[in-house]
């Protein structure tokens, strides 16, 4: 009776650990982006697929050449959200459920805005 209690005690434990997402890397298509700035006004930009992968306190996304990085903020399992702001930028990305959402803002000479939505997939 001990030892299955601490068979199921130690599995427990561990199930957290199987379903984070630290490690993981993702498969992202775009469904929408678009950008808002005071010059030009609203338009819609191009769609894009990338990859992203999750590391211990940052997430990575490499869209072709381009990589780029933001610390995380707050995780859990399967979710997290990720970002930095200074004095004229405020970048913003987070992952629910498959869905990932990026909001870039810059108030500078030029002020704009960029949202994005993807569907994102695990690679296995």
């Amino acid at each position: 009776m001990k030892i299955n209690q601490l068979l199921l005690t130690l599995l427990v434990s561990f199930v957290p650990l199987a379903n984070a997402g630290v490690g993981d890397v993702y498969y992202c298509v775009q469904n929408r982006a678009d950008a808002i700035s005071s010059d030009i006004g609203h338009r819609e930009l191009r769609l894009d697929k990338f990859t992203m992968k999750w590391l211990e306190d940052e997430i990575i996304t490499k869209r072709g050449d381009l990589d780029d990085s933001l610390p995380i903020l707050f995780s859990s399992q399967e979710t997290f959200t990720a970002g930095k702001t200074d004095s004229k930028v405020i970048e913003h990305w987070s992952l629910n459920d498959g869905r990932f959402q990026s909001v870039f803002s810059m108030n500078d000479l030029r002020s704009s805005v960029i949202i994005g939505n993807a569907t994102c997939d695990k690679f296995d």
